[in-house]
């Protein structure tokens, strides 16, 4: 609600991997700050990603976005929270795996020579773990 407050490299970063494009987070953030928002502008965005999108049935001093307005090209909740994690997935664990690997290998040096497949496996696991943590956070 404050990205003004976090580094811009980061917030960058969330708008980029998560669902939600930036127009629709300054409209919520908007609307829960009892700012005029831009229907117009959400209607295209709508019709954009989905051609078969309904009229929107929401004012400019609206209170909360809907979720055809959050996730329009997929009706249905559950399974835009199941896709839009598989992509921040997709997007972010070849970021993170090399940045987990070479720290993990290089401070458990004698662990990763003695049993590389083990040291291998924990870390790709501990890079999926925290890929998963941010593409369902």
């Amino acid at each position: 609600m404050r990205p003004e407050t976090l580094p811009s490299s980061y917030w960058n970063f969330i708008v980029r991997t998560g669902p939600i494009p930036k127009m629709v987070l300054g409209s919520v953030k908007d609307s829960i700050r009892g700012n005029p928002i831009d229907v117009q502008a959400l209607q295209e965005l709508c019709t954009h990603k989905n051609p078969e999108a309904p009229p929107l049935t929401i004012h400019s001093h609206s209170h909360t976005i809907p979720c055809e307005v959050m996730h329009p090209q997929t009706p249905e909740c559950s399974k835009n929270v199941l896709l839009s994690g598989i992509q921040a997935f997709r997007r972010t664990f070849p970021e993170h795996f090399p940045i987990i690997q070479v720290p993990f290998c290089k401070f458990n040096y004698k662990r990763a020579i003695s049993s590389p497949v083990h040291t291998l496996t924990k870390s790709t696991l501990s890079a999926v773990r925290s890929s998963l943590f941010l593409g369902y956070d």
